[in-house]
């Protein structure tokens, strides 16, 4: 149900329907192997939509991002992956670890990185207890 609410975000905003355009649409998915990521890289496979997806390690064909390490530039790596992008969807968040804060702030980062790109549209859909 989230990933249709998050696809369904998509496909009602902007001046054009993504579901019309979707030969034309690229969504970046960070956290993309996830409970909720899967399902949305999933739901906008099923659309025709192209998709870039991360995970922490790069598993099931992604492209790795590890938001944790140390020194990474978030939002310039979000910038240059969603170059090209017409939205990208944050699934990423954590409860009860160590990393809290810094996977957490991640989003905020991607966010400007997304702007940076030009992309028309950010979803924001985790678990994260400042939301």
């Amino acid at each position: 149900a989230t990933a249709s609410i998050a696809v369904a975000s998509l496909i009602a905003v902007g001046p054009q329907s993504m579901a019309h355009a979707s030969s034309a649409s690229k969504v970046l998915v960070l956290g993309g192997t996830g409970f909720v990521g899967s399902r949305i890289v999933k739901k906008l496979n099923d659309l025709g939509i192209e998709v870039i997806a991360t995970s922490r390690d790069g598993r099931d064909g992604t492209i790795a991002l590890d938001v944790s390490t140390p020194g990474l530039d978030v939002m310039k790596t979000v910038e240059n992956l969603a170059k090209g992008c017409t939205a990208v969807i944050s699934t990423i968040g954590a409860i009860g670890t160590d990393q809290d804060l810094v996977i957490n702030a991640a989003t905020g980062s991607a966010a400007l990185g997304a702007k940076a790109a030009n992309v028309d549209h950010f979803v924001y859909i985790s678990v994260a207890p400042e939301v």
